[in-house]
């Protein structure tokens, strides 16, 4: 049986009181999903409720993908006969125009990569007798 409702000792005087509860108790929650792992916030319905965490972190994922293109415009609007493949983004995270011996490098690069996934992909036809790996 319970006994909460029963009077306790005082912890000031000694002498026993009875227990008052409050009529109504509110609060707020305002948490931020944070990533694609589970939460522990220890609120039940953030934690649990996956496709609201799922959407939060595409929310997120979008707008910056939006701070981005905004970055980028800017720098292009200040170089009209460029185009975003040849900007590159710098370690503090803003962009700028490659220079055109940078941009050769970068050409080179991704032809190098083009070629190591075609061949990766030739390779894998071969082992598994022609068909698609996939």
């Amino acid at each position: 049986m319970s006994v909460r409702e029963d009077p306790q000792t005082c912890p000031d005087c000694g002498e026993q009181a009875p227990r008052h509860m409050p009529e109504d108790v509110a609060g707020a929650f305002n948490q931020q999903a944070v990533g694609m792992g589970p939460q522990n916030t220890g609120v039940h319905d953030f934690d649990t409720f996956t496709d609201r965490v799922i959407g939060d972190h595409s929310r997120q994922g979008w707008e910056t993908i939006q701070q981005r293109q905004e970055k980028k415009a800017e720098v292009l609007a200040g170089h009209p006969d460029k185009t975003p493949r040849d900007l590159s983004r710098t370690p503090d995270g803003s962009y700028e125009v490659l220079p055109p011996a940078a941009r050769g490098v970068q050409e080179r690069a991704l032809e190098i990569d083009r070629l190591a996934m075609e061949d990766r992909k030739n390779k894998l036809k071969k082992e598994s007798g022609g068909s698609d790996p996939r």
